[in-house]
């Protein structure tokens, strides 16, 4: 009789100590994920690959007639900075995309701690979400050209950590992802 009394306590204490909760079966708790909005950065080349986005370049776009065509509505590059933040409006601290349209800006650089300009000039085009699943086209004009530009962008999730992809086509060619050479 005392060896059943010690198997069922052992059997009690092996129940107890396997259906107990561990560390792993704890909820790893609550992330909060903020994603940055998309804004499609762009560089102008000349035929040398020289950007004619550059003030000193001797056929310079800066300041002249180039625009992009989008969803109906033709939106001219703000050159200055002035006119971009006439239209940069943030009510909230919150990430969501708001579209601005297109500006003329300095390339920024992430050097760890902080971003820094870089002497490039670009012009941006956005703002879009990056937490979505969408493809857009738009125009860019300049000089008396018309190059199609579009992007393909998915989101998803896999084992609790997001999954982003975006693919750009110039004139229907694919052109790696970051700053979209036109020349």
């Amino acid at each position: 009789m005392k060896n059943v009394f010690y198997y069922l306590a052992a059997l009690v204490c092996c129940v107890f100590t396997l259906s107990s909760c561990s560390d792993n079966d704890e909820p790893k708790g609550d992330i909060i994920w903020d994603f940055a909005p998309l804004e499609i950065k762009f560089d102008i080349l000349d035929e040398n690959g020289n950007s004619r986005l550059n003030p000193e370049h001797e056929n310079s776009l800066v300041g002249e007639d180039v625009s992009f065509d989008y969803e109906g509505t033709r939106h001219e590059v703000m050159w200055t900075i002035e006119s971009f933040l006439e239209n940069r409006v943030t009510e909230s601290r919150a990430c969501l995309p708001i579209f601005y349209g297109a500006w003329y800006t300095c390339e920024e650089k992430w050097d760890g701690s902080k971003w820094t300009a870089t002497d490039r000039k670009l012009i941006r085009f956005g703002q879009f979400p990056s937490d979505d699943n969408y493809e857009i086209t738009f125009t860019v004009n300049y000089d008396d050209r018309k190059v199609e530009v579009r992007m393909t962008r998915s989101f998803g999730w896999k084992k609790q950590e997001p999954v982003l992809s975006s693919h750009f086509f110039v004139d229907g060619v694919e052109v790696p992802a970051g700053i979209i050479e036109l020349k």
